[in-house]
């Protein structure tokens, strides 16, 4: 969890230096939600890898591609672009190459 947030949170960094802005005071409430909320999830996530079967967990990690067009739509009226589209049918079909191989060896 600590290199996966942290490089993480280096790559943002370093990726934010050429287009930062100051905070606003009033803002810092959001900062502390997505803080709290991206945390739990992640860890959440990474519980129920190492709890469960990854075969049984991935189509729910699937999912986020599902809430993520579909919240961006509904909050900001975006449309996802092709390339968007388009590797979110590779992630789906390399789901679905795992799970036809997963049940064959079984």
């Amino acid at each position: 969890m600590l290199y996966l947030v942290g490089a993480g949170a280096l790559v943002a960094g370093l990726a934010s230096l050429a287009v930062w802005t100051p905070l606003q005071a009033a803002d810092a409430w959001l900062f502390a939600g997505i803080a709290l909320f991206g945390t739990l999830g992640i860890t959440l996530m990474t519980q129920a890898f190492r709890i469960a079967p990854a075969a049984v967990v991935a189509p729910f990690d699937y999912t986020a591609l599902i809430w993520a067009t579909a919240l961006g739509w509904a909050i900001w009226r975006d449309v996802p672009d092709a390339a968007t589209w388009a590797g979110a049918a590779i992630i789906m079909a390399s789901g679905a190459v795992v799970l036809m191989r997963g049940e064959r060896a079984e």
